[in-house]
């Protein structure tokens, strides 16, 4: 396991692949200076639009099946207490017909179902936040490198992915919140997250991420970055608690959709990337 722990700059990203403002990026798919083969555009190619839309109509009809009998095949996506890798229990009201169990994300249960079709083994995702999405992620996926800023926290989540035997996959990035710093910047915590957001990653990997979670710190500015650095065609971006009032018009609205039935206890959207019509594989 690769484990960085930051020293923050609260003035200026520190990521390779921002060198300007957040307000200033623009989607991968929408730059004028992204020209790429057709051979290479045909490396970043992901999950189907057809294989998306076939999936979330599946997710929806389990998950109300579920809601009605959470012990009939397919709603439960990893057992509670048999997985020995779990955490805590949820609150009171977030139950295992609503969102996953202590072994699974702490997401809808409709978007837990349409993202177990969805993942394969060959992705690399990117998470901004960890916790039991790491340990129901980790074992189905190549490569996870997860952002937090709760050092402690990290620590817990670490350990547990230690004990699953699965820490040559795994990378954490721990960083800090500061005092001060741009707006775009600030959290509902009131702390700053200009490293957070621009944490430095692997330039290989960028525009060809199969998967980024949006679950963390400054949602807002951590969802631009996040359609910059998914792969521009068949990429998957899931924003937790999308019921909260987040800006997210950084994601294209031709992009197709998935959203939670209804946002009580909370609400959960997801994303597929796509090419703008004018541009194909």
């Amino acid at each position: 396991m690769v484990i960085y722990w930051a020293v923050v700059n609260k003035n200026n990203i520190s990521g390779d692949d921002i060198q300007q403002p957040i307000e200033t990026l623009r989607p991968v798919a929408d730059q004028d200076d992204v020209n790429v083969s057709l051979a290479i555009k045909n490396q970043y190619r992901g999950i189907t639009k057809q294989e998306f839309l076939q999936a979330s109509q599946l997710a929806r009809d389990l998950e109300k099946k579920c809601r009605s009998n959470i012990g009939q095949p397919g709603c439960i996506t990893e057992a509670c207490p048999t997985f020995p890798f779990g955490f805590d229990a949820r609150p009171k009201g977030h139950t295992e017909e609503l969102v996953g169990n202590n072994c699974e994300p702490w997401m809808r249960r409709d978007v837990i179902l349409l993202l177990n079709q969805l993942v394969k083994p060959y992705f690399t995702v990117l998470e901004w936040s960890s916790g039991s999405s790491t340990i129901w992620t980790l074992p189905r996926v190549a490569r996870l490198i997860s952002v937090e800023d709760n050092a402690e926290w990290a620590s817990s989540v670490i350990k547990k992915v230690e004990s699953m035997g699965l820490s040559h996959k795994s990378e954490f990035h721990i960083i800090p919140g500061t005092n001060e710093g741009p707006e775009w910047a600030k959290s509902s915590t009131g702390k700053f997250f200009v490293d957070y957001v621009g944490v430095k990653l692997p330039k290989e990997l960028h525009a060809k991420y199969d998967m980024i979670i949006v679950d963390g710190r400054a949602r807002p500015a951590c969802l631009h970055r996040a359609v910059s650095l998914l792969k521009p065609e068949g990429g998957i971006l899931v924003l937790d608690n999308s019921e909260r009032n987040y800006k997210r018009d950084y994601v294209p609205a031709y992009w197709p959709r998935f959203t939670s039935i209804d946002a009580r206890p909370t609400e959960t959207t997801v994303w597929l990337s796509q090419l703008p019509s004018n541009e194909t594989l």
